[in-house]
C-alpha cells in the first residue's frame, strides 16, 4: 500500500506514510508522564487516499488505520500503528470500490444496480473507537461496525447484534454512556417505507439492543451526534437532510442531502423513560458535536459545535479543499435552550473563537452542568497563541485559553482524570499531533486546568489527523 501521493505537495496532515502491516516501537519520551497516568489510547483516522487505481474524494472516505500510544511508565510509551482490515480496505486494493462512501463515487454496475437498487454500506470504520465492556468497537456512520482487538489492533471481525432492529440501521459514531445505569445509548436511522430515528440501549459488551423511542421522520437529517440527560435523549435535526426514496440511486452518501435553511432546526426531545417525544424548533445550523446536555432547573441545554451551514462537510473535507490545507474547523459554542411549555428554543453563543472535537470530565459531568470545555482550535480564530493547538473554554466566565501546537496539528484532546480529584479540570489532556515536513508525530499531556505540556511522546512517523479515540486505564 502506498501513500497518498495525490496530497503530498500540500503541507497537510493527510497523506499517511503507512505502507503494509503494523508498525510499533518504542517513543521518545521528554518530561515525565504523571504516575497515577498508565493505560492505552487508541484511536481511528482516514489514512490512504489513493490504492491501486482507486481515490477517495473525501476526508471521511480515506481507508482507515488505527494506532495506539501505550504509557507504561513515568518515561516509557510504546506505540502501534495498524492499516483497519475492511471490506472496503480489500476492495480498494483490487481497485473496485462497491460500497456506499459518504463523498467517493460507487464503482457498480447497472446490473448490480438493479438487482440491489440499495448500495452496501461501507465498513470502513475511520470515525471513532470505543471500550464497549471487554470489547472495543471502531465506528463509522452506517450499520457496519467492527471489532478490534487494542493490544494487536487485529481487526476480529464485524460486530453482529442479535436483537429485532433492521441490519440496514445505521448508528451515530458517537454512543452516549449512562453511567449509573451501565448502559450505551445510540441513535439510529431506518430508511425505508416508515423512515425514523431510533434510540436505543444496551449494556457494554451485550450485542442485544432494546428501543427507547422512535421518531418518524419525512426527511432524514444527518446525524452525527445527539444528546443525552438521565431522562431524555435530544436528536438534532438541523436542515441538512434526504429524502428516503433518493438514497435508492448510487450517488455519492453526501449528495444526496440538500440545505434547506428556511426550514430550521428541530430538537426531537426524547422521554427514555416512556419514549414518547415532543419537537422544539431552533435557528438553522449544522451540527457534528454535541458537547454536553444537561437539566437546569425546568429548562433543558443542550450545548453544541454549530456552523452556518454544512459546506464545512460538502465543500471543505472533499479532496480539493484538503489540497489547501487543514479545513477551518470553527464551529461556535452555542447554547440551546429548551424551556417548558415553548416551541421554540433560545440559541446563546457562550464564548469568542471557534473549536471542534469537543471533551468534558465525561464521567463525572456528561448529563450534569459543566463549566469546562476543551477541543481543537483547527486554524484558530484571530487573537489565539497561533498554530493549530488546544482550547480550554470557562463557560461560567466566557473565558478562553489556547496551548500552541506549533509545527504540530494536534488533534482531539482526551481528558483522563487524576484518580481521587475533586475538581472538574483535576487531570490531563492526552492528544496526538502530526509534523509532517519533519515526518513525525506525538502524544502530548496537557494539565488540563492550565494546558501546558507536561510530557510528550515522539514517534518517527507522520499519523494522519483523526477524528476520535479513547483512553483505557491500565488494570496493573
Amino acid at each position: 500500500m502506498r501513500p497518498s501521493e495525490h496530497l503530498e505537495t500540500a503541507a497537510t496532515p493527510f497523506a499517511s506514510s503507512v505502507l503494509d502491516g503494523p508498525f510499533d516501537g518504542v517513543a521518545r519520551v521528554e518530561g515525565t508522564f504523571p504516575d497515577w497516568l498508565r493505560g492505552r489510547l487508541v484511536r481511528t483516522a482516514p489514512a490512504i487516499f489513493e490504492q491501486d487505481g482507486w481515490r477517495a474524494n473525501h476526508w471521511f472516505d480515506a481507508l482507515g488505520m488505527l494506532y495506539s500510544f501505550e504509557i507504561e511508565t513515568s518515561n516509557r510509551v510504546s506505540w502501534m500503528q495498524r492499516l483497519l482490515d475492511s471490506e472496503v480496505s480489500r476492495a480498494a486494493q483490487r481497485g473496485r470500490a462497491p460500497y456506499a462512501m459518504f463523498g467517493t463515487p460507487i464503482r457498480r454496475s447497472m446490473l448490480r444496480q438493479l438487482v440491489e437498487p440499495i448500495p452496501v454500506s461501507t465498513d470502513n470504520a475511520n470515525v471513532n473507537i470505543v471500550s464497549m465492556g471487554s470489547d472495543w468497537v471502531a465506528m463509522t456512520e452506517t450499520n457496519r461496525q467492527l471489532s478490534i482487538d487494542p493490544e494487536t489492533l487485529a481487526t476480529r471481525g464485524h460486530v453482529v447484534y442479535e436483537d429485532g432492529l433492521p441490519g440496514g440501521m445505521w448508528m451515530t459514531a458517537h454512543p452516549h454512556f449512562d453511567v449509573d445505569r451501565n448502559v450505551a445509548v445510540n441513535v439510529g436511522t431506518i430508511v425505508g417505507a416508515r423512515s425514523e430515528l431510533v434510540v436505543y440501549e444496551h449494556t457494554p459488551g451485550v450485542r442485544r439492543r432494546t428501543v427507547v423511542g422512535r421518531v418518524p421522520m419525512r426527511r432524514l437529517p444527518y446525524v452525527h451526534s445527539f444528546g443525552l440527560t438521565r431522562s431524555s435523549a435530544v436528536l438534532i435535526a438541523h436542515p441538512f437532510d434526504v429524502s428516503p426514496l433518493s438514497l435508492l440511486w448510487s450517488n455519492r452518501f453526501v449528495e444526496h442531502y440538500r440545505w434547506r435553511p428556511e426550514q430550521g432546526t428541530r430538537l426531537h426531545v426524547v422521554d427514555r423513560a416512556t419514549g414518547a417525544s415532543r419537537t422544539v424548533e431552533a435557528e438553522p445550523m449544522f451540527v457534528f458535536h454535541t458537547v454536553n446536555t444537561f437539566e437546569q432547573g425546568d429548562d433543558l441545554i443542550v450545548d453544541v459545535l454549530a456552523y452556518r451551514d454544512p459546506e464545512v462537510v460538502r465543500r471543505h473535507m472533499r479532496i480539493e479543499g484538503l489540497r489547501q490545507g487543514v479545513p477551518g474547523l470553527l464551529p461556535q459554542l452555542t447554547r440551546l435552550r429548551i424551556r417548558p411549555g415553548r416551541q421554540r428554543a433560545d440559541v446563546e453563543q457562550l464564548v469568542d473563537g471557534g473549536f471542534e472535537f469537543p471533551s468534558i470530565h465525561y464521567r463525572r459531568q456528561s448529563g450534569r452542568p459543566h463549566r469546562f470545555v476543551w477541543g481543537a482550535a483547527i486554524a484558530p480564530a484571530r487573537g489565539d497563541a497561533g498554530g493549530m493547538g488546544i482550547v480550554r473554554v470557562d463557560v461560567e466566565r466566557g473565558e478562553r485559553q489556547s496551548f500552541a501546537g506549533g509545527s504540530f496539528t494536534l488533534g482531539e484532546p482526551i481528558f483522563v482524570p487524576r484518580p481521587g480529584g475533586t475538581a472538574e479540570d483535576d487531570g490531563v489532556l492526552l492528544s496526538v499531533g502530526a509534523d509532517n515536513a519533519a515526518k513525525s508525530a506525538k502524544l502530548i499531556a496537557l494539565d488540563a486546568r492550565s494546558i501546558e505540556p507536561i510530557a510528550e511522546a515522539t514517534i518517527p512517523v507522520p499519523l494522519p489527523l483523526g477524528f476520535h479515540g479513547s483512553f483505557q486505564r491500565s488494570a496493573r
